[in-house]
């Protein structure tokens, strides 16, 4: 008991929102198989989308699956 009252006030004091995380990652184990696999390709996408927004070098790949393995020759390729 008191240990989680002190791990909520860190929190609290922090400004973090680990508490509702952890409570939404707690319902998540509930959900059906489906759900779980939509919200798996949201995020991916939401990511892929970031990431293309973010980084020039992949803004003109059009899917996740196209990303090219970042490698040592890669990385010394593309060094800016």
């Amino acid at each position: 008991m008191i240990r989680s009252l002190r791990y909520r006030a860190i929190v609290w004091i922090r400004g973090t929102s680990s508490i509702s995380l952890l409570d939404e990652l707690r319902n998540w184990q509930y959900q059906r198989p489906e759900i779980l696999t939509q919200r798996q390709q949201d995020s991916l996408q939401d990511y892929f989308a970031e990431l293309r927004h973010s980084v020039s070098l992949f803004s003109h790949i059009k899917r996740f699956e196209d990303l090219p393995v970042h490698d040592k020759r890669f990385i010394i390729e593309h060094c800016d």
